[in-house]
């Protein structure tokens, strides 16, 4: 019998090949100029899925790389990445509040994406505001 483990692939594969494609109309709607924005469509991605501090990471790279992102690109990136909506933290709300209230765990598993996707687009909204300012 063979296995084959393709998690580890599967999560690369969202978050460097799909997650910038689905998220570079956001990054547009943020105010990114045009020529940056798949660069910033894939930290989105990267945030999303994983968490804001690979995000992080990341832009640091991409900041101390031979092609920086503009000022307002980066402050634009540095607004949406600063938020808690990903994956990983939808999770831990789940346990923990179905764990502080076990009769509610149904009700908090239905309202916890929707959540995530209220505070995501908060954090959007507030990079744009600050790429307005800048």
């Amino acid at each position: 019998m063979c296995t084959i483990d393709v998690g580890p692939q599967l999560i690369i594969f969202i978050t460097e090949e799909l997650g910038p494609v689905q998220k570079r109309e956001l990054a547009f709607f943020t105010g990114v100029p045009r020529g940056e924005i798949l660069r910033v469509a894939a930290l989105l991605a990267m945030k999303l899925i994983e968490n804001e501090f690979i995000g992080y990471t990341d832009l640091q790279a991409i900041m101390t790389s031979d092609n920086p992102l503009s000022e307002l690109t980066f402050t634009i990136a540095s607004y949406f990445l600063c938020g808690f909506a990903n994956l990983s933290l939808l999770g831990i709300q789940i346990s923990v509040l179905s764990t502080l209230v076990p009769t509610q765990a149904e009700i908090i598993a239905r309202i916890a994406p929707s959540a995530m996707i209220c505070g995501f687009i908060s954090t959007l909204q507030a990079a744009g505001i600050a790429g307005m300012l800048v």
